[in-house]
């Protein structure tokens, strides 16, 4: 493992922290606040850091992390859970948002990336332009220049 892949793992772990303790924190919010106010969104936060800067997968798994801690945080916040189905409902509601988002995110992330990849190509082409830019093509026994036409002037 080369230097640049150890602090590419490193930063991921570090990602991966920092969204674990907003996902307490949130998770903890949430249950002081009761379950009466909705706090879906603020679960977004670790899932689209995650899912931008870790990966695709690890979206996923915060997506179902943060289903569960809003499943958690309801229950110790006393919300009645005798009718299962509902429940189950908002669950799957929660899993599919965060999931869709999670793609969303990923695919925003690929087209990123390309793009960086191609204003990269651009400038360096553009660079190698300004180069070749620069050469005549002169010939090397009569000293004559050739033009944009292809033909040889004095």
């Amino acid at each position: 493992m080369n230097i640049k892949e150890y602090f590419n793992r490193q930063s991921k772990l570090f990602i991966i922290n920092i969204a674990l303790a907003m996902l307490c924190l949130i998770g903890s919010m949430d249950y002081a606040t009761g379950y009466e106010f909705a706090f879906s969104l603020f679960y977004l936060l670790p899932v689209t850091l995650v899912s931008w800067f870790v990966s695709k997968k690890a979206g996923i798994l915060f997506s179902l992390m943060s289903s569960l801690v809003i499943f958690i945080a309801d229950y110790f916040a006393g919300k009645s859970l005798m009718p299962s189905f509902i429940e189950l409902w908002n669950f799957s509601i929660h899993l599919g948002f965060f999931t869709i988002i999670v793609f969303l995110i990923a695919l925003l992330k690929s087209e990123f990336d390309e793009h960086m990849r191609l204003i990269v190509e651009l400038k360096d082409s553009l660079n190698e332009i300004k180069v070749l830019s620069g050469m005549l093509p002169i010939c090397a026994s009569c000293k004559k220049i050739r033009d944009d036409n292809g033909y040889w002037s004095q």
